[in-house]
């Protein structure tokens, strides 16, 4: 099958860069400061195209009745400003209604893919795009359609209205889909409003991805639809996606009005969008240096775009350690739209002394736990990879920053990390894995250097019992384990030897199970 790649960033316009170099040449300017300059434009075909070879895209727009050629300079443009806390290069459209009604394409301004870059049937598709609202565009009962999958032409060249749109009507902002046509031939449409409202858009960026996996109703597969808006998941709808025909899509996106084609009297008569970042990757090509397709195509991937995002936007880890060894615990922060890490270290007033940057670890890496693993009296941190089971230790410079990273080795996805602490009296911390299928527990004893010493079996356990704590229960230096049974109330140590082994299990008594340990029993993880 056919895959297509498309990487459309106006920072690079106007030039022969671009990412990647063999599906990108940049976009040529139809107009500079003398008027229309004709760059990029083709007379035989009547279209200004970008790209190579057949990969490419056009400016459908208000053109001359005999040239077709663009009429209106403010059309669309490429502009490099600030625009709503964002500083490059960005696309510019603007639809007047004042427009002159020279063609069919008059209520538009749209950034389009080439109908011969149609996605088929049966294609896995993500597309990535950001849009920019002003502060000044007015609400229009009358709707704007922003972005459109349009429907090509079939076997016997008849074309159709597009099967998913997304537009503003009001201050909604809405996702229409469609796969079957009325008696009428008419498209029946399924209308969802998403939770970004116009209000939310105003004076913004909005980041979209959009994965679709493109399936008539006569196809044997279901189809899919998934949109996250500004890194959050908000649309996961199953079932066909487009017609029953074999007709492909092609993306689009900018501003269309057809009321104004159609003569309506609307509430406003200018609009003026900004766009950035087109990125659509279909079936499955992998890009080097990327995850996923998620991620290649998502605009929060890029550092410069994520930097944009507020405060609150980043989530913090509720482990909070000494990453300096100044005896003050620090912050550690982790970024979930593109992985980033930071270290506030804090000062002995609670007040914040330094940004520190740790490195990045991809999405999906999670941080386990933080703890000193190799014995300097600086917080080290503990990644697990949720999709291989991998895992790494980050060791910790008392500055802050990353000394080395140490694979201590893989446990199955079977294998959940319940504590570290020192489990030998070494002054190391050490792992404690659970497994959550057959009840077994396994401690991992860490060298001095945070490589794996040597593998523990302290006895299993039911899966009615849960860890409740560790902490040293006989004063011997060595970390214990305190556990609870969720059925009866019941409760049991674990004492553990200096070598990490089962010595003896005592029963300390019940408690009913309106009872929880509370936290703050002395638990030592360093």
């Amino acid at each position: 099958m056919t895959t297509y790649l498309f990487d459309l960033d106006f920072e690079t316009a106007d030039s022969t860069s671009g990412l990647p170099a063999e599906n990108y040449k940049g976009i040529p300017l139809l107009w500079d400061e003398n008027g229309f300059s004709g760059k990029g434009w083709n007379k035989a075909e009547r279209v200004q195209k970008f790209g190579l070879h057949n990969r490419y895209w056009e400016i459908e727009t208000a053109r001359d009745p005999n040239t077709a050629a663009p009429l209106y300079k403010h059309s669309f443009e490429v502009v490099n400003e600030e625009i709503g806390g964002r500083t490059g290069s960005f696309g510019r459209f603007e639809l007047r209604e004042s427009d002159e009604n020279a063609s069919s394409s008059s209520s538009r301004v749209e950034l389009s893919l080439s109908t011969g870059n149609l996605e088929a049937h049966n294609s896995d598709t993500w597309y990535g795009f950001s849009i920019y609202i002003s502060e000044d565009w007015e609400i229009d009962s009358f709707p704007d359609l922003i972005a459109q999958w349009h429907h090509g032409p079939d076997e016997y060249g008849n074309w159709n209205g597009p099967p998913l749109t997304l537009t503003i009507e009001g201050n909604d902002l809405l996702l229409s889909l469609s796969n079957e046509l009325n008696n009428n031939n008419q498209r029946i449409y399924d209308v969802t409003t998403l939770p970004k409202s116009l209000q939310d858009m105003k004076g913004n960026w909005t980041d979209f991805v959009f994965h679709i996996d493109w399936e008539g109703p006569s196809s044997d597969d279901d189809g899919l639809i998934e949109v996250w808006i500004d890194g959050d998941k908000e649309v996961t709808k199953q079932g066909p996606t487009t017609y029953r025909d074999n007709a492909g899509v092609y993306f689009k996106s900018g501003i269309y009005k057809w009321d104004w084609e159609n003569g309506n009297t609307t509430d406003t008569e200018q609009r003026v969008l900004y766009s950035d970042n087109f990125r659509i990757l279909s079936d499955g090509e992998q890009i080097e240096g990327y995850e996923s397709e998620f991620d290649f195509v998502a605009p929060w991937s890029r550092p410069e775009v994520a930097a944009t995002y507020p405060p609150d936007d980043n989530d913090t880890s509720d482990n909070r350690f000494d990453f300096n060894g100044d005896g003050v615990a620090d912050i550690l922060w982790r970024n979930k739209i593109d992985g980033g890490n930071r270290i506030w270290l804090i000062n002995d007033d609670g007040t914040r002394n330094n940004i520190v940057n740790p490195g990045s670890a991809g999405l999906a890496w999670d941080v386990i736990e933080v703890a000193d693993f190799n014995a300097d009296g600086v917080a080290d941190i503990l990644w697990r990879n949720k999709i291989n089971g991998g895992n790494r230790i980050w060791l910790i410079n008392d500055d802050g920053t990353r000394n080395n990273i140490v694979n201590p080795g893989s446990a199955g996805l079977a294998w959940d990390v319940i504590e570290v602490a020192d489990f030998n009296a070494d002054g190391v911390a050490d792992i404690l894995w659970r497994n959550k299928i057959n009840g077994g527990n396994r401690t991992w004893l860490i060298n001095d250097d945070g490589t794996r010493n040597n593998i523990v079996n302290p006895g299993s356990a039911g899966l009615a019992w849960d860890v409740a704590e560790v902490a040293d229960f006989n004063a011997d230096g060595v970390a214990d384990i305190l556990w609870r049974n969720k059925i009866d109330g019941g409760n049991r140590i674990w004492l553990i030897n200096d070598d990490g082994t089962r010595n003896n299990i005592i029963n300390p008594g019940s408690a009913g199970l309106a009872w929880d340990v509370a936290e703050g029993i002395g638990l030592e993880h360093q």
